[in-house]
C-alpha cells in the first residue's frame, strides 16, 4: 500500500532522490541516469511523479526504484515498440519492471530512450513520430459503429437533396424538406 500524499517525501532533484537509497541501488539508479543522459543529451532532468524524469518536449523516460525493482517508464509507444525484447519482464500500458534480482539491461534502456527521443522530435525512421491527426481525417477513418456493424455507402439518389436557397438568418444549404419553399 502506498504512503498518503503528505507522507510521501518531495525531492528536489535526482540526486536528492538516489541518495535516500543503499549504495548498491544507487550505483544501479546512476548507471540508469547516465544511460538515459548519454542516449538523450539535449533531455532536462526534473522530477515529476516523484521519480527522476528526462524531459525534452514532453516527459520522455521516467525511472524509479523499487522494493524488487527498477521501473522504467517511457509511456505507452515506449513499451509497445518494444514488446518484443521485453518479454522476459513485467510490463503494463506504460511501464517495464526489471527485476533487481537480474542485471539490468543497460542497452535496452538505451535503445528505448534513442526511440522516445526521436519520436518527441519527429526523428523517427521513415518520417515516422508523434503526428496531429486533423479531426476530418479521424472522420473518414472511423466507421459508423452506431449498429454494431459497418454501414453501406448510400448512392447519390439516397442522400438529402440540398436547396441552393437558405431559410431566412441561415446560413448554407440546408435539406429541401426543411426548406420552406
Amino acid at each position: 500500500m502506498s504512503k498518503p500524499p503528505e507522507e510521501k517525501p518531495a525531492y528536489a532533484s535526482i540526486d536528492e532522490y538516489i541518495a535516500q537509497f543503499p549504495e548498491h541501488l544507487r550505483e544501479i539508479l546512476y548507471a540508469i541516469r547516465n544511460t538515459i543522459r548519454q542516449a538523450a543529451p539535449q533531455a532536462k532532468e526534473r522530477m515529476s511523479w516523484q521519480m527522476p524524469t528526462f524531459w525534452q518536449n514532453e516527459n520522455l523516460i521516467h525511472f524509479a526504484a523499487a522494493k524488487n525493482h527498477i521501473g522504467l517508464y517511457p509511456g505507452e509507444s515506449g513499451v509497445r515498440a518494444f514488446a518484443g525484447k521485453l518479454t522476459g519482464y513485467q510490463t503494463s500500458k506504460g511501464a517495464i519492471r526489471f527485476p533487481l534480482s537480474q542485471p539490468v539491461p543497460y542497452d535496452l534502456i538505451d535503445e528505448i530512450t534513442r526511440f522516445r527521443v526521436a519520436e518527441v522530435t519527429g526523428k523517427m525512421p521513415g518520417g515516422a513520430g508523434k503526428q496531429t491527426v486533423g479531426f476530418a481525417a479521424v472522420i473518414k477513418k472511423v466507421p459508423d459503429m452506431a449498429r454494431g456493424k459497418k454501414q453501406k455507402k448510400a448512392a447519390p439518389e439516397e442522400l438529402p437533396r440540398l436547396s441552393k436557397n437558405p431559410l431566412p438568418g441561415v446560413q448554407g444549404p440546408v435539406p429541401l424538406s426543411l426548406n420552406q419553399n
